[in-house]
């Protein structure tokens, strides 16, 4: 485990979801990392002020972005917002877009070589079927989840929530 108390770390992606906050606890054992919440996108504001627990390997220093993704909010709310509804065209616009950046950070490209970049990945994944597919079901996935609760997928499933990871 790499991180430290005290460091400031972001989980996620400003084009779905994403929480950025300061390492209060780590568990060395379980690769376990407990973050204060203190900024989000605007449907998880909810979020900010709280602790959660992520998996060390699905956290990021937030210095790696250079500069804080736009949309953020450190302004917590009562009542969570929903997740933005995407058809297929627009969960994998979504998802070049997080490829991009997670690639070059927030800001450091011109806007016209980031659009022209996040074009290019787009084509990609729609130009493989393999990778379409996974992509579209990795995006599914990813907004089905219910952040310090249970996944939103039927009552019988055996999956457990309560940490968001990575």
């Amino acid at each position: 485990m790499i991180l430290h108390l005290g460091e400031a770390v972001y989980w996620g992606s400003v084009e779905v979801i994403f929480l950025a906050g300061t390492i209060t606890a780590l568990d060395e054992e379980r690769q376990i990392v407990t973050v204060r919440i203190e900024r989000a996108t605007p449907n998880a504001a909810h979020l900010i002020g709280q602790e959660a627990e992520f998996f060390a390997d699905g956290l990021e220093p937030l210095t790696a972005l250079g500069e804080l993704p736009p949309g953020l909010t450190d302004h917590p709310v009562a009542e969570r917002q929903p997740l933005p509804v995407m058809d297929e065209a627009e969960k994998l616009r979504r998802a070049a877009a997080a490829a991009v950046h997670q690639l070059y950070g927030y800001h450091r490209l011109p806007e016209e070589q980031e659009q022209a970049l996040i074009a290019e990945v787009r084509v990609m994944l729609e130009a493989d079927p393999a990778l379409r597919a996974r992509t579209l079901a990795t995006m599914d996935e990813i907004l089905r989840l219910d952040f310090l609760g249970s996944r939103s997928t039927s009552p019988h499933s055996d999956q457990k929530g309560g940490e968001a990871s990575s």
